[in-house]
């Protein structure tokens, strides 16, 4: 890889991280001392995580799947416009969820946004798999926590 190319693709993963930060970094604007105050009202499941790890796991998801996108990107095999756009797609439906959950308090809808939410990263899981292998991989330890948060959101509605 020519020393441009490498320059140029190193920005592009520098964008696909930012994009992806920026998205988990906009739902703290919804985690207010009143919807904390909320959440902790809540009742919920006895295997909810402490609070802590949240920040960790979504920080360490989001560097995941840009760096997926990036693979993907890269390889530029046929049709990889498409992957991009259902991976494109999934991150704004997760950015919709902390304001719907903790902005709104829809526990509900969240659920319902959550499914589709899921159903467009297994979506993407699946193309980034037809791509480059390990860009599934990561998607799939992505859709796993996605799966496991979704858990969490149908019990908090059950629970409340």
């Amino acid at each position: 890889m020519q020393l441009r190319q490498m320059k140029y693709s190193m920005i592009v993963l520098f964008l696909l991280v930012m994009m992806s930060l920026a998205v988990g970094q906009s739902g703290v604007t919804f985690m207010t001392p009143d919807a904390f105050t909320w959440y902790r009202t809540l009742a919920r499941p006895t295997w909810t995580p402490p609070d802590y790890v949240f920040p960790v796991v979504w920080t360490v998801a989001y560097l995941a799947i840009a760096i997926s996108a990036w693979l993907v990107w890269r390889e530029k095999k046929e049709n990889y416009g498409w992957a991009l756009s259902a991976w494109f797609l999934q991150l704004i439906l997760n950015g919709l969820w902390t304001p719907l959950f903790f902005g709104y308090h829809q526990i509900r809808w969240s659920f319902v946004l959550m499914v589709f939410y899921a159903a467009m990263a297994l979506l993407t899981t699946v193309l980034f798999y037809k791509h480059h292998k390990l860009a599934g991989f990561l998607m799939t330890l992505y859709l796993g926590w996605i799966i496991f948060a979704g858990a969490l959101n149908y019990f908090f509605w059950q629970l409340n």
